[in-house]
């Protein structure tokens, strides 16, 4: 899953040519309109454990009825495909809600893994925060940083941040204890700049 934030910086408006593409735009006021490919859903999975993540627009919105028809058709249509699905929009039609709601239903019925990469570190403290409001387990999520991001203070996000999860042992022990507890979290936030650091250099997402 791909979420571009300010998209529009990058790339034309329109993002039809792009297999999967997904964009939301705003009108009569929190009202938003989708334009993409047709969705596909899929025949065949990879695991057992998906089969009862709800595929269908009905299906979500049920669970979610504070989304809209638009951001319930991109959610569905990133669960119907296999490729990469680009959702764009301007500020404030529900990029980040979108996704965060995507990997709330993901991970509430499958056991893959997620990475989530940002562009800036308040953007991944915000979507880290907005799972823990959606009722994602801390369990679930860690908050990977650069060890310069570790001496900062986020007093909304603590519970689920790397530096938090380890014991006060000393030396190798805190190592091994970083790459147990990255391996077993099931959803993972870092930063562009972070995803290049060693501890995260064998991780599997699905």
């Amino acid at each position: 899953i791909v979420s571009l934030p300010s998209c529009g910086k990058y790339m034309p408006k329109h993002t039809n040519n792009i297999p999967g593409s997904s964009y939301l735009d705003e009108i009569e006021e929190t009202h938003l309109i989708i334009e993409a490919d047709e969705i596909e859903e899929k025949n065949d999975s990879n695991s057992d454990t998906d089969t009862n993540i709800p595929r269908t627009e009905e299906k979500i919105r049920e669970e979610h009825p504070e989304l809209n028809t638009a951001q319930t058709k991109t959610i569905v249509n990133m669960y119907g495909k296999e490729s990469i699905v680009c959702c764009d929009g301007p500020p404030g039609t529900g990029k980040t809600k979108v996704l965060v709601k995507a990997v709330t239903i993901l991970t509430k019925y499958s056991k893959e893994r997620v990475a989530i990469c940002c562009q800036t570190n308040s953007g991944c403290d915000n979507i880290a925060k907005q799972l823990l409001q959606n009722g994602v387990s801390k369990k679930k999520i860690l908050r990977f940083e650069s060890k310069i991001q570790e001496l900062n203070d986020k007093p909304a996000i603590e519970i689920v941040r790397l530096k938090n999860k380890v014991k006060n042992y000393h030396g190798k022990k805190i190592q091994e204890q970083r790459a147990k507890i990255i391996e077993n979290s099931q959803i993972v936030i870092f930063t562009i700049h972070a995803a290049g650091d060693e501890e995260l250099k064998h991780e599997i997402f699905d």
